[in-house]
């Protein structure tokens, strides 16, 4: 029998490239020149990790064109996936806002969200944080699951 690792190359594939990619922006400082930091990279990459990890433990249970929010949803009223965070909805609402401001470019509206008082500032406070707090839940996320058998180690 085939492991759900072993089904999911490309999540595997995925998760590497994230570590290299981790690996490389962490050696730069607050103050250091950013000319090579990757950020906005490794934010891309966290979100095709976490939409692609919650579509692959969902399976079947979630139509082939859902998109994040359904699928956290469905993977947390299935009792699936637990988002690390007191309110499943708010946490839900908060990795959405997050995904939809990277993947449509839409940073006004992330700045806005965020209490920014601009784009510029946006990226200079919060950008950095925002996209590790979303490693971190993708962490906490995938820590949930079995790569062998793609189930809860713990259930709900």
């Amino acid at each position: 029998m085939v492991s759900f690792k072993e089904e999911n190359r490309a999540l595997q594939e995925l998760v590497r490239e994230l570590g290299v990619l981790r690996s490389h922006n962490l050696r730069f400082g607050p103050y250091d020149p950013q000319g090579t930091l990757l950020l906005f990279a490794e934010s891309a990459l966290v979100n095709i990790i976490l939409e692609h990890f919650v579509r692959s433990v969902v399976g079947s249970d979630a139509p082939d064109d859902a998109a994040l929010f359904n699928l956290l949803q469905i993977s947390i009223s299935k009792k699936l996936l637990l988002l690390p965070c007191d309110d499943q909805q708010k946490g839900i609402d908060e990795i959405c806002d997050f995904r939809n401001a990277t993947l449509h470019g839409n940073y006004a509206q992330a700045a806005l969200d965020a209490g920014s008082a601009s784009v510029r500032e946006y990226f200079r406070t919060k950008f950095a944080l925002a996209t590790e707090r979303m490693t971190l839940v993708l962490d906490s996320l995938m820590k949930q699951i079995n790569p062998e058998t793609g189930k809860r180690y713990t259930p709900l």
